[in-house]
Formats: C-alpha cells, sequence, structure tokens
C-alpha cells in the first residue's frame, strides 16, 4: 500500500472514531465533567501501555525532548477538548456540537501555516473552503428538538456551539503539536504518554473541584460508553492519528478531521434519532468533496520545517 494512501486510510478512520465520542458522550451528560473526561482516559491508557510497550525503543533523549508537546497536547487535545465537548453537548444536541467541530481544518490549517510554516496550495486552499462550505450547510440543516421555552433554548444552544467550537480550536493544536514529535517515538507510544499526562490533569481537576459520584449514577448504557470512549474514541483514534500525521503534511492531515461533524452526524440520526433537513445531506457531500480534493500529494507544498 502507498504510504501516503495508508496514512489517509489511517486519519480517516481515527477522526470516524473521534466524531463518534460526540455520541457516547451524549449518554455521558448529567456526570461530573472532569470524571466523566479522565474515566475514558483510563480506560484507553489500559489499552495503550501494553502496546506501547511492544514498539521499538526510541532514539536516546527523544521521549525527553518530547516531553512538553506531550504535555500540551494532553491539555488540548484530550482534557480540554472533552472537558469543552462534555459541556456544549449538556447545551445542545450531538449533531450540533459535532458539526461545530468542522471548522477544525480550518484553524490547522492556519496554525500550520502559521507555526510549521506549510505554504498551502491554491487546490488545498479550494478543498479547504469547500470542506467549510459543507460543514455550514450541514449546520443549518442538523435537526434540534426542545421542549423549552425558546428564548432559554437558544442561549443554551449558543453557548454550546460556542463550547463545541472551543473543543474545535483544542483539537487543532494538538494537530500542530504533533509534528513536534520525532518519528522514531512511535504512535502507540506517543497516544499512551499523552493519555497518561492527560489522565493526571484531569484526575487531579476532579479531585480539587471536589467532584463527586454515586454508583448508581454509573447505568449500563454509561459504562457502555465509557468503555466505547476508552478503547474506540481514544485508543485506536489517537494511534491511527499519530500513524498518519507522521506521513504527510499537518495542514492535509486536518483536512480529514472533518470526518469528526459527519461521522457525529451520521451516528446522531442513526443512534440518538435526531432528524436533520435536507440541506444537512447536501453539506456531507460538500464537506466530502473537499477532504477529497485535498487529499492529494502535489496540492499542498511545504516550504519548511520546524525541526522536532
Amino acid at each position: 500500500m502507498d504510504t501516503r494512501f495508508g496514512a489517509y486510510i489511517s486519519l480517516a478512520g481515527g477522526f470516524v472514531l473521534a466524531g463518534s465520542s460526540v455520541i457516547a458522550g451524549k449518554f455521558l451528560v448529567g456526570l461530573p465533567v472532569f470524571f466523566a473526561a479522565a474515566a475514558g482516559t483510563a480506560i484507553a491508557l489500559l489499552v495503550l501501555v501494553p502496546l506501547a510497550a511492544g514498539e521499538t525503543r526510541p532514539e536516546r533523549g527523544a521521549m525527553r525532548r518530547a516531553l512538553p508537546f506531550f504535555a500540551a497536547q494532553a491539555f488540548f487535545g484530550v482534557a480540554l477538548f472533552r472537558v469543552l465537548m462534555l459541556a456544549a453537548l449538556s447545551r445542545t444536541s450531538a449533531s450540533e456540537a459535532g458539526i461545530a467541530t468542522g471548522v477544525t481544518p480550518v484553524i490547522t490549517a492556519l496554525l500550520s501555516a502559521l507555526f510549521l510554516r506549510e505554504r498551502i496550495g491554491l487546490r488545498a486552499a479550494l478543498g479547504i473552503g469547500l470542506a467549510a462550505a459543507g460543514i455550514v450547510a450541514l449546520e443549518s440543516g442538523a435537526g434540534v428538538e426542545t421542549v423549552a421555552p425558546i428564548a432559554h433554548f437558544a442561549s443554551r444552544h449558543l453557548v454550546g456551539c460556542f463550547l463545541a467550537l472551543g473543543a474545535a480550536a483544542s483539537e487543532s493544536a494538538f494537530n500542530v503539536l504533533s509534528k513536534r514529535l520525532e518519528a522514531s517515538i512511535g504512535p502507540k507510544r506517543a497516544s499512551a504518554s499523552v493519555m497518561a499526562i492527560a489522565l493526571v490533569l484531569l484526575a487531579t481537576l476532579s479531585l480539587v473541584t471536589g467532584e463527586k459520584v454515586e454508583l448508581n449514577a454509573i447505568s449500563p448504557n454509561r459504562g457502555l460508553a465509557f468503555v466505547y470512549q476508552g478503547l474506540f474514541a481514544s485508543a485506536l483514534a489517537y494511534v491511527l492519528w499519530f500513524t498518519g500525521v507522521a506521513k504527510v503534511p499537518v495542514s492535509t492531515a486536518g483536512v480529514f478531521s472533518g470526518f469528526m461533524p459527519l461521522s457525529s452526524f451520521a451516528l446522531s440520526a442513526l443512534v440518538l434519532g435526531e432528524r436533520p433537513r435536507p440541506a444537512a445531506y447536501a453539506g456531507c457531500l460538500l464537506a466530502i468533496g473537499g477532504i477529497l480534493l485535498c487529499a492529494s500529494p502535489q496540492w499542498v507544498k511545504v516550504e519548511g520545517r520546524v525541526p522536532a
């Protein structure tokens, strides 16, 4: 399999799984936010540690040099992303929250140009714009049902969308930071390192804020949501991301984050019964077209790369 094509498959799979975390998160609404985020992270770490132990040892000093970047990724891409997304899901629908993450490709492209000096080619820019237009159409067509008074709903809905946008910005920062890691570290070891730091951070915040959880609050559905979030939307998703981003420019890799809103949109309709309008389906086609437009090795040129 072509190396670049394999990277595209890994990135697409990783972001489809990441998008499904929005659905799992909907089942966790009502639990303390830091506890809920920490529980899924702990389950992911149980899987990632033995996998990381089987990887080839990295070059001497690589882990020490990567530690600041692991810490930043843990803060932005795991802790802050999950806390903001769980908070968003308590105020708006899963489809709306997931779709709001569709700005991730645009933010990632801007950050990669600013910090990694990646030059965005014309067709890549068109692809990013097409994907963004698709997300706007998705947003306008997402179905949201409520029995709350209109004014109250509008306020909560707006806050929820802004929280989801904050989660998208956090994911974008995580994406860009990935390029500062040395290749010898390996995707499983990188994922385990990020998850370990995030778990310490989230568990500390849960203890400091005095969060309390009643055992009877952990229903079977919530238990399954924790397991799914830990094994698939976290462990496997992060391994796939680190595998793919090592082989392509981060601006190209970031475009594949467009699969997050597509995944959450589809699953919110299939699993949660949220009913979208026709404009949402047109948005799906536009977003997919934008992703395909960007997925070409000659469309994103890299003028320079910041040393890891």
